[in-house]
Order: C-alpha cells, then structure tokens, then sequence
C-alpha cells in the first residue's frame, strides 16, 4: 500500500475484492499485512499506506466489513514493528472500519520479550494504550523460530520455539485478551494441528 504505481494501483484493487468477498460472507473482519516502506520516509509511507487502505475500503463499496491490520516482525522494511507506528496506521482508517490483530511471533521478533512478565504486561499495556484492546478482533497465536527482536518472521509450533509454552500460556491467559478469537498459522503436520490445537485449549 505505500508502494509506487501499478504495484500500489492493483494491491488496492486486491484488497478492495477480498473485503467485499468479505463482506459478502459476514466474516467479522479481513486481517491484512500494513506491507513495506521501501525507501521511502517513514511517515509518507504512513502516509501512502493509510490512503491505500481507505481508498480499497472506498472502492469495495462495503459498509461494515472491519480491516484489521497486523503487526510486523519488522523484517525488512515492513511497516508496523513499533507499537506506535501500528497505532497510527490503525488509527488512520474510518472510525467505524478500525479494527487490529496481534501476532504473538511478530511481537517476540519485533523485541517485546513475552518470557518475562515485565515484557507481557509492557505489550499489553502498550496495545492498550496505543491501539485499545477493544479494537483487537483476533490474535495470531505462533511460537518463534528466531530470537527476540531478531525481525526475522519465522512461526513455529506452540511451545516449541523460542517463546516457550509457560510464556504462551501466560499471555493468552490475560484477562484481558479473554473472548477475543486465537488462529494458529503454525507449520504443516497432522500430530502438529492436534497438540497445537491441545495447546490453545489449555490456555482458557
């Protein structure tokens, strides 16, 4: 979305498409990458990426469908590794369109350590304060294959990688990520899908 020419002109088109198939089937949102700066400067691809995303709402002609922007692991240029930055594309979109979803492997490779209980309650508290927890529609539940704030995106299997099951399982079982929908994007493997599926059960 904050890309150049014909690049930018069909992702708005792409997305547009997917919110009205969207729409179409009463799902309550469409979870969407923020994409990449390239070289440009931060704030204009804010900028750019902002007016991508309210132009595809716009050419979608949908009236309820929420988008819901993702955070980053940050490799790269990507968009939406800071908290912030996160925030301020979220609080971009129209009022009534706003919507976020929480990546637990994007977080850990952005930098906020979710081994320890000062980092889970400083994201916690940082979503809340820049984003609100209210307009966070699902959670992204993946362990990390990489280090904490490596910005490397690589999900691995719950409890598994390098986050760990008893920091999984405390965060999920903040009060307040309670009621919110949880999807794994995890690694293939039929045991896998039932001891991950296990897994997220146990955390409540």
């Amino acid at each position: 979305m904050a890309g150049n020419g014909e690049t930018r002109k069909k992702s708005i088109h792409s997305l547009a498409g997917e919110l009205a198939r969207a729409e179409a089937l009463g799902l309550e949102a469409l979870v969407v990458h923020c994409g990449s700066r390239g070289e440009l400067d931060p704030r204009e691809a804010r900028r750019r990426a902002v007016a991508g995303f309210r132009e595809a709402l716009e050419v979608s002609k949908t009236r309820r469908i929420p988008l819901a922007l993702e955070n980053s692991a940050g490799q790269g240029s990507s968009l939406a590794r800071d908290i912030g930055e996160w925030g301020e594309l979220v609080e971009g979109l129209p009022e009534s369109r706003r919507a976020a979803c929480l990546d637990t492997a994007h977080a850990f490779a952005a930098g906020h350590d979710l081994r320890s209980d000062a980092g889970r309650k400083a994201l916690i508290r940082q979503v809340g304060e820049k984003i609100g927890w209210g307009r966070v529609k699902v959670l992204h539940v993946n362990d990390s294959k990489t280090p904490c704030g490596s910005g490397v995106d690589r999900h691995e299997h719950l409890g598994r990688g390098e986050i760990g099951a008893p920091a999984l399982r405390a965060f999920l079982r903040n009060p307040v990520l309670r009621g919110i929908p949880r999807i794994g994007e995890l690694p293939p493997g039929e045991k896998e899908d039932r001891e991950n599926m296990r897994f997220l059960r146990s955390c409540g």
